[in-house]
């Protein structure tokens, strides 16, 4: 092509460089282009050509184009997904279904059958409220045609689809809620269908993250070099990160799902932080200054496990920490305000927890001191 760049070696427009033998003109360079064709029968004429405005921070063009796969192909590029197996048993499951959906618009739609030398030259033959028709031998010159509306086999036949596609994708009535077919079906049964359930859904997840959203996460990171304002970029990532930020870098997109814990799990480490926490707080008495960081840290990860609701717990929480460290002391020997426990006798015994207690409500037996 014979290109037109401004003062920073953009790109504004391009012209073909080739003529109508397909030979390359002198003076040409080979650039990616969008070339547009419009065509009607055999003839095509040219109606576009511009040149490709999708290029990385390195200089080179990608392609503005993410596909995701639920299975990947040992032969087929396009990979597999769960549409191909599906496809014929749907087309059966809709065509058993229209098929006794007609029935039961026949039966449903009142016809008649009559004599023909009854009906001729008769004006009164049609329904209408409060309407007789009038006929000379009404048993045999017009009689209903009935037609069965029972679809039981056609509903049997609905059911086995339904679970030959169960069995194609793995997902069972149970896993979506519904009780199974028959009322014998045990416990255990019902939760091996929903651990196969389990499996198969997480690897369709894991592949489709693994083809698209890794690819999905680059093709952002370009397109945001190549087309987003400063301003925008300031809003996206912030002012401290704007000037540093640099598409090509080695960055790792982390799946969501291998991020995010279950539940479950999430409810077992708080178990076990909070039966941690109970047994470290009855060691601030001993040692304050050496357990006060332990108990801070314990609860900063159950406000992580908590979720984002409870962080600022944990930042308060080590806010806290610094602004005031536990006074030094000799452990047991040390109150809350830093001063000696007082005696309890004249031989410079110490008070028990409980005669501090009593001691500070100032009645003793029904007397003050």
């Amino acid at each position: 092509v014979f290109a037109e760049k401004d003062e920073n070696d953009e790109v504004i427009s391009v012209k073909p460089g080739y003529d109508e033998q397909a030979n390359i003109k002198e003076g040409a360079e080979l650039l990616e282009c969008v070339i547009t064709y419009a065509g009607k029968g055999g003839t095509y004429h040219l109606i576009g050509f511009e040149p490709s405005k999708y290029i990385d921070s390195r200089g080179e063009y990608y392609k503005n184009l993410v596909r995701g796969w639920c299975y990947v192909h040992p032969a087929k590029d396009i990979g597999l997904g769960d549409g191909k197996n599906l496809r014929e048993l749907q087309i059966a499951l809709n065509d058993t279904f229209n098929i006794s959906n007609d029935r039961v618009m026949l039966a449903t739609l009142p016809t008649f059958k009559g004599r023909k030398m009854a009906l001729e030259d008769n004006p009164t033959v049609y329904i209408e409220p409060e309407h007789i028709i009038e006929l000379e031998n009404p048993k045999e010159d017009l009689e209903e045609l009935r037609i069965r509306d029972n679809i039981d086999g056609a509903l049997r036949q609905i059911g086995m689809i339904k679970n030959e596609a169960s069995e194609v994708d793995s997902i069972w009535p149970t896993t979506m809620g519904g009780l199974p077919d028959k009322a014998s079906t045990t416990a255990t049964a019902v939760a091996g269908a929903e651990t196969r359930t389990n499996v198969r859904g997480n690897f369709k997840s894991l592949t489709f993250e693994y083809t698209f959203l890794v690819e999905f996460y680059h093709l952002i990171l370009q397109m945001t070099h190549r087309f987003a304002k400063p301003e925008t970029l300031v809003s996206l990532i912030g002012e401290k990160l704007a000037g540093s930020f640099d598409p090509s870098a080695d960055y790792t997109y982390v799946p969501l799902t291998q991020n995010i814990e279950a539940e479950a799990s999430k409810q077992k480490k708080i178990q076990a932080w909070d039966t941690m926490l109970s047994r470290v707080a009855g060691l601030v008495k001993v040692a304050p200054k050496e357990t006060v960081p332990i108990i801070a840290m314990a609860i900063g990860e159950i406000s992580k496990l908590l979720g984002k609701d409870f962080r600022d717990i944990e930042i308060m929480l080590q806010t806290l920490a610094k602004a005031n460290p536990p006074p030094e002391g000799k452990g047991a020997e040390q109150t809350a305000d830093g001063k000696p426990p007082p005696t309890s006798n004249q031989m410079g015994g110490e008070q028990s927890q409980q005669e501090q207690m009593a001691r500070a409500t100032g009645n003793i037996a029904g007397g003050s001191f």
